[in-house]
């Protein structure tokens, strides 16, 4: 943020202030899909996409299967991009 405020994207909707919601979620959040797709490379990004919507289509998904999703499309694994950008675990 521009006063040098961070945190993590993950939580409750009620913990974030109004400015922090806009910053942290739709800003910082996208952040960490770009992260994402930068290390896993276009196709096995775009693969795990569909596979997550495939599997999860019409039903309930939670953080883990999204992760799970994105680990299983590429050698490369995302749980440290995960803990670092959206749970701020350095």
């Amino acid at each position: 943020m521009e006063d040098g405020r961070d945190r993590a994207v993950a939580g409750p909707v009620a913990s974030f202030s109004a400015q922090d919601y806009v910053a942290m979620v739709y800003a910082k959040g996208p952040l960490f899909f770009d992260a994402v797709r930068a290390r896993i490379g276009d196709q096995a990004f775009f693969a795990a996409l569909r596979s997550y919507l495939s599997a999860h289509r019409y039903g309930v998904a939670c953080g883990t299967d999204l992760i799970q999703a994105f680990n299983s499309a590429s050698p490369e694994k995302i749980d440290d991009l995960y803990n670092l950008w959206i749970l701020d675990q350095k």
